[in-house]
């Protein structure tokens, strides 16, 4: 018999993970937590939440660990957006990356530092996600 998956365990999996082999376990460990829930007839719209949050979780530990990796904090304040069907709590095992990057208005002068700085933390964290299982958007 299956072990069973409970999302909170996935969650504190997730903020204890320490690169991204560690979150591409968790990652794994949904695809049987959405067949355990499919099995027992969880409605779909119950399962999408629940595996959007721990998404949402695996992302926000890859910017940790991507600020971490770069070595100093954020210059301003940002926010990253999950965007599209990730936005929406609409993936399940077929997911992509649709993000963006937005920081609070910086002068003129710092504008090119700060931008630098969120460029690289954009590469360092969807490499980290391809490397975990969530393929690039294909936009063209």
């Amino acid at each position: 018999m299956p072990k069973l998956i409970i999302p909170g365990v996935l969650l504190r999996q997730t903020r204890r993970a320490q690169n991204a082999k560690d979150l591409k376990v968790i990652r794994g460990k949904v695809t049987d937590l959405i067949q355990h829930s499919i099995d027992k007839n969880i409605p779909i719209r119950h399962i999408c939440s629940i595996v959007g949050e721990i998404n949402i979780a695996i992302i926000n530990r890859a910017i940790d660990q991507a600020i971490e990796k770069i070595g100093s904090p954020p210059p301003c304040q940002f926010a990253w957006l999950n965007i599209g069907s990730q936005g929406r709590k609409e993936q399940l095992l077929l997911t992509d990356q649709d993000n963006a990057i937005v920081f609070e208005d910086v002068t003129d002068e710092n504008y090119d530092e700060v931008k630098s700085y969120f460029l690289r933390l954009g590469d360092i964290v969807t490499k980290k996600l391809h490397k975990v299982g969530y393929e690039y958007s294909n936009y063209e």
